[in-house]
């Protein structure tokens, strides 16, 4: 057995004998008269040698400590049971009304009974001792069998509880100190079978919160830390914690330092008969004023330059004889009595009116030159240890190596992430500092440590993947406590709702009655992408696949784009919808409804709406967009992206093209997806006002009405007419805008030639030939470039 271990013992067994003695003298009194109505068997035995007042006193038996599972007798072997060894050897108790103690130790078998071992330990105790918390229920109520040396259940109106347990626990029957609670007791009296559920708190013992978590502060806030705020009080003027030094001890932060006060004032008789002080014309409310504006209103560097510029300092006029004197000058203190005036006053009533010590005043004067104080930051500055050249080298060799990676940002949620986000050619951080090792090794450049290198990863502000669409604001910020439980019911209400609405759908579109569809963007891809280490330090020619799915045929279009032919606008994806509905909807002559996300610039805006209404008046077919709750947009189209991720894994892509194929080869039955590569004058127009019938499809005009974004369902009619809802059961509403008549609208081409890259990525995509095969080089050396 350890010192320690030997140390802690003796401190429990102090702790328990004076709860004892509490309860002994607590219950002597509430106990006298109630001896007579007592059951014959549950008073103490009569004693012919010993006197009354025995029973008064603890009895003393010897606690013996069990450190193994060997001590357990083999009735708690057959349950499995396992004791936690992270807590020293459990101490439990028996005591009466009669104030007759019974202390035992944990080498018994516990079926009820309650362990003090932790039930007064505080968790200051656990941490002095070096231990850690057990994690299940302490034992509650027992008592000893003569014959059989178990434990059996004490009668519940013969325990006085003296302390609660409000620690964490696992609730399993496996554990040796586990038992049940008081509504166990009652529903297994009646059966010997053990039968523990999980505990109450019935019995007035809470036990914490079971079910919460914990939670892991990745970085610490420094105004949090105790120095840093005790420095801010004493910078301030209130009340902090000093530092003291003990003797033979550490430096220690626990002096209470006093709130800077308003000293007394000069009452001297020389400084009111003399003619260059000005004492008495500074009162109560003027010092004052000043104190308050010195430690309210400055930083120390303020305070630094405020005090030498009221202290002039001079040649001492007399001068004594002998030896030479270590006074170098004499001081002269002024006051300011208002804006543009400076009065002398002597040293007290400057000191105590800002309430700064003698000698601080005089090293802030020694200090400056020509009334100038070097700033404490500049000085700290210089004390600070610059790392050494190891460790600077490998710093800056990690920060060359994160920047130099190309960095997209994310299609998704793009005005609300800040973050930039690694091309996906990474599968997760591993992979990145593996790849960094292997760049550092063929530099012949030291290896920063894999938990610097994620710090400084983080510290960047980087992310090796994108944000995932269907990630739930409301519902994360539930979890967590942020969003309260109204607002979360109430989008639970409009998802299920949402999900609801597109089942409904599907069955009158299987029944035909309408065309359903549902569209996406995926997220991005890069060209090339192959496992070559040259690409992680090119930026590459970025992707995309906007896909339409019928539900009910199962037929998906593809239109994959690369950024020299389209960019990322409502009028490319508002050309996308209208050529597959002329293709694929409009000669069978039926509504079309169409499932998306509510992102602004792809499918709810002003551009698409228009683009839709005039399709609707030229073929005279009603068209509906509905648009899924924010969070929870998991559609059909979906499956076409993720067959897509599936084929592309272990999958070398040297031309955009090579996307083509990897779609077509995505699905065979019921027929392949239908991937098209669109030019640069594929996209047409639609964002030209000429062309719009309708300005605006905000649902209202001033302040407090419905915005665009909360629009859940808008339909486009022949008649010319945009109606919508808010909600999925409200009535049809007309959009509260006066329409244009036009007669013929023609679409122009929205670029005339293709999109220049960027003259940085085009010699990179150059530099990227090296790796690719020959017959892939022409395009990349006719690419549009700046």
């Amino acid at each position: 057995m350890s010192r320690m271990a030997k140390r802690y013992q003796g401190v429990r067994a102090r702790q328990i004998l004076n709860i004892l003695r509490g309860l002994a003298n607590n219950t002597q009194l509430q106990t006298s008269s109630s001896n007579s109505d007592m059951p014959e068997q549950l008073l103490p035995e009569k004693k012919t040698k010993a006197s009354t007042n025995d029973y008064l006193r603890p009895k003393k038996r010897k606690v013996t400590k069990s450190y193994s599972l060997s001590n357990i007798p083999k009735y708690n072997h057959s349950m499995n049971q396992r004791r936690c060894f992270s807590v020293p050897p459990t101490i439990t108790v028996q005591y009466r009304k009669q104030k007759d103690f019974h202390i035992y130790s944990d080498i018994c078998s516990v079926d009820r009974g309650r362990s003090l071992s932790m039930s007064a330990l505080t968790c200051d105790d656990t941490k002095e001792f070096g231990r850690k918390r057990c994690y299940s229920i302490p034992p509650s109520y027992f008592s000893i069998n003569e014959n059989t040396q178990m434990i059996e259940p004490e009668p519940s109106n013969l325990i006085v509880e003296t302390s609660s347990y409000d620690g964490d626990y696992s609730g399993d029957d496996t554990d040796v100190i586990y038992c049940p609670s008081d509504t166990d007791r009652a529903s297994s009296n009646s059966s010997s079978q053990l039968l523990f559920d999980e505990p109450s708190t019935s019995s007035g013992i809470y036990h914490g919160n079971t079910s919460e978590g914990r939670k892991r502060q990745i970085k610490g806030d420094p105004q949090n830390w105790k120095k840093i705020k005790n420095k801010k009080l004493r910078m301030l003027g209130q009340e902090y914690l000093g530092y003291s030094k003990p003797k033979n001890r550490k430096l220690k932060q626990d002096k209470v330092r006093p709130a800077r006060q308003l000293g007394d004032r000069c009452y001297s008789q020389f400084c009111r008969k003399s003619k260059l002080r000005n004492c008495e014309k500074f009162d109560h409310e003027k010092r004052y004023e000043i104190h308050n504006s010195f430690w309210k209103n400055m930083n120390w560097d303020q305070r630094k330059v405020y005090v030498t510029g009221l202290i002039t300092r001079k040649e001492t006029t007399r001068k004594t004889s002998g030896q030479a004197s270590r006074r170098e000058g004499t001081f002269d203190y002024f006051l300011p009595i208002n804006e543009y005036q400076n009065l002398q006053v002597c040293r007290t009533t400057f000191l105590n009116t800002l309430c700064l010590g003698s000698y601080t005043v005089q090293s802030w004067v020694k200090k400056s030159r020509n009334r100038v104080i070097p700033c404490q930051e500049v000085q700290n500055m210089a004390r600070v240890k610059t790392p050494r050249s190891g460790t600077l080298r490998k710093l800056l060799t990690t920060r060359s190596f994160l920047d130099n990676i190309p960095k997209l940002p994310s299609h998704y949620a793009r005005k609300d992430s800040s973050k930039l986000y690694l091309e996906p050619i990474y599968r997760s951080l591993n992979d990145l500092y593996r790849q960094y090792k292997e760049h550092c090794t063929q530099n012949e450049e030291p290896v920063l440590s894999r938990f610097t290198f994620q710090k400084l990863f983080h510290d960047k502000n980087l992310s090796l993947y994108t944000l995932k669409k269907d990630m739930c604001d409301i519902c994360s910020g539930h979890v967590v406590g942020n969003i309260n439980t109204t607002d979360y019911e109430h989008h639970i209400r409009r998802k299920n709702r949402a999900r609801q609405e597109k089942e409904t759908d599907k069955k009158k579109a299987t029944s035909g009655e309408f065309i359903l569809l549902s569209m996406d963007l995926e997220s991005v891809k890069v060209c090339p992408y192959i496992t070559a280490s040259a690409l992680y330090f090119k930026t590459k020619l970025t992707c995309h696949n906007f896909t339409i799915y019928d539900l009910v045929t199962h037929q998906a279009s593809c239109y994959w784009f690369d950024e020299t032919c389209a960019d990322l606008t409502a009028s490319t994806f508002t050309s996308f919808v209208c050529d597959y509905l002329k293709r694929y909807c409009l000669p069978k002559r039926l509504p079309i409804v169409i499932y998306s996300d509510g992102c602004t610039y792809q499918n709810r805006n002003n551009i698409m709406a228009n683009a839709l209404l005039n399709m609707s008046i030229e073929h005279e077919v009603s068209i509906t967009q509905k648009y899924l709750e924010p969070g929870h947009t998991q559609m059909e189209c979906d499956s076409v992206h993720a067959a897509i991720e599936r084929k592309l894994k272990n999958r070398e892509i040297h031309l955009p093209s090579d996307y083509i194929t990897v779609t077509k080869e995505a699905r065979i039955k019921p027929a392949p997806y239908e991937a098209i590569m669109i030019n640069y004058d594929f996209v047409k127009d639609y964002s030209n006002k000429l062309t719009w019938r309708y300005s605006s499809i905000r649902p209202g005009r001033k302040a407090g009405d419905p915005l665009v974004v909360e629009l859940r369902v808008i339909q486009y009619t022949p008649e010319g007419t945009i109606f919508y809802k808010i909600n999925f059961d409200d009535d049809w509403s007309e959009l509260p805008v006066r329409p244009r008549k036009l007669n013929s609208i023609q679409y122009t081409p929205l670029h005339a030639t293709p999109i220049p890259l960027a003259s940085s990525k085009f010699n990179h995509l150059q530099q990227l030939k090296e790796v690719l095969p020959r017959d892939c080089h022409l395009f990349y050396d006719t690419l549009p470039h700046e």
